[in-house]
């Protein structure tokens, strides 16, 4: 399980910048990403929020509290363990996954949401504890990238519109 730690400056009500880190114990070692970030509205309807190089959002509100669309595109890096009997090789997934979505509010905090996307980058490596980079050809699946489909329902927190 990774952490945040983010400082936010706020220009103005419509501007934001912010900096901080995301660090992670991934089994290939101390995993650390310095993060750079923006939230801005440029128009009243219009909101961009950016946390480099994890995340980038831009929404549209179709109706200000109550629908959005927009593009969102996540950046991600995770390792498994390849099995309890060998417990020093892992897997290393690293993907970069651009969705378009449309989201409906029935509270203020409570969300239904539909988002269908494309993996822009899939990458999967089997490395050994020597971080040996071992057998790359056992994944058919290694550079395989389909479009996703995801709905559900969340609880999510607004900063504005």
């Amino acid at each position: 399980m990774g952490r945040h730690g983010l400082l936010t400056l706020t220009k103005s009500e419509d501007l934001a910048f912010t900096v901080g880190g995301y660090i992670n114990q991934e089994f290939f070692g101390p995993f650390f990403i310095p993060i750079a970030g923006i939230s801005w509205q440029p128009k009243p309807r219009w909101f961009v929020y950016i946390l480099a190089p994890q995340l980038g959002r831009v929404e549209y509100a179709l109706q200000q509290g109550k629908w959005y669309i927009g593009s969102q595109a996540n950046l991600f890096v995770s390792s498994y363990r390849f099995s309890e009997t060998r417990q020093n090789d892992y897997i290393e997934e690293r993907f970069i996954d651009i969705n378009l979505f449309l989201e409906y509010y029935i509270s203020k905090n409570l969300v239904l949401f539909i988002q269908s996307g494309y993996p822009a980058r899939l990458r999967y490596k089997y490395y050994s504890k020597h971080d040996i980079e071992l057998l790359n050809n056992v994944f058919p699946f290694l550079n395989r990238a389909d479009m996703n489909l995801k709905a559900g329902l969340a609880f999510q927190i607004r900063q504005k519109n």
